[in-house]
């Protein structure tokens, strides 16, 4: 399926700046847990598997952060925002590669719905968040929350 140009620069614009807003939120909130990504990243769990998330957390390794993406491979929160070029294969082929890789949240953005689905591995359906959503990889530090409805207010 070819992507329209238009909806790629739309999904690019929020990777950037919303993106960049929630990496900001996420490292001051529990930056011994892992580093926020953005993508252009290309993660390749095999010849066959390769993903580019919007957006990504690699744990925190204590030295040097990741120099190659051959090096990274464990994702503790990996954030695909909709497009509708994209929306078929992050819902699907996507989720299914994150999941079966032991991905152990997967949000998907959908802007035009202003909501986010979350998928856990294990989970038949998505839970689906309007209001809030929060995101907690370790029970020893606090959860990081997003008011989902002042996130969206904001976006262009």
């Amino acid at each position: 399926m070819r992507c329209c140009p238009e909806s790629r620069r739309s999904a690019r614009r929020w990777s950037d700046c919303c993106g960049c807003d929630l990496a900001v939120r996420y490292e001051y909130a529990t930056a011994a847990v892992g580093r926020t990504l953005l993508s252009p990243a290309d993660i390749e769990y095999s010849p066959r598997r390769l993903v580019q998330p919007d957006l990504f957390v690699v744990p925190f390794t204590p030295g040097q952060p990741p120099r190659e993406w051959t090096e990274v491979r464990d994702l503790l929160l990996v954030i695909e925002v909709l497009s509708p070029c994209t929306a078929h294969v992050d819902r699907h082929r996507k989720r299914r590669i994150y999941l079966e890789e032991g991905v152990p949240t997967y949000w998907i953005v959908d802007l035009d719905a202003r909501r986010i689905e979350c998928r856990r591995p294990g989970a038949v359906h998505p839970t689906v968040h309007e209001q809030s959503i929060s995101w907690q990889p370790r029970t020893d530090v606090a959860p990081l929350e997003i008011d989902l409805l002042a996130f969206f207010a904001a976006q262009p």
